[in-house]
């Protein structure tokens, strides 16, 4: 499956942004979930995404493994995973609590 952003201008002076497709933005929970626990500075290994998320070692894997291929997320170094700008604005674009549920259990 291929994923694309399309680049277009925004004002007359020449700024670009990249503005998802509907396809783009579509997230299921459990990538929402891994979303919103990379959403901050730094980089996360995959068994602290685990941790975050409460997601299974397979569900972790293979929806960062579909994230990275979606260039939602991207491995700056081995093993640790940090999220990009098209993820952070994908991530925008969804509803604003989804997939929250997630990374609260971090916090009980």
């Amino acid at each position: 499956m291929e994923y694309s952003a399309e680049i277009i201008p925004i004002h007359p002076g020449g700024r670009r942004v990249s503005r998802m497709t509907e396809r783009d933005a579509h997230l299921t929970f459990a990538q929402a979930g891994v979303l919103r626990a990379l959403n901050i500075p730094g980089e996360l290994t995959e068994p602290q995404i685990r941790f975050e998320t409460g997601l299974t070692v397979g569900a972790t894997r293979q929806t960062v493994v579909n994230l990275v291929q979606r260039a939602l997320v991207v491995t700056p170094r081995p093993g640790r995973y940090q999220i990009t700008r098209l993820g952070r604005n994908t991530l925008a674009a969804t509803a604003s609590g989804y997939g929250q549920e997630i990374t609260r259990r971090r916090h009980r």
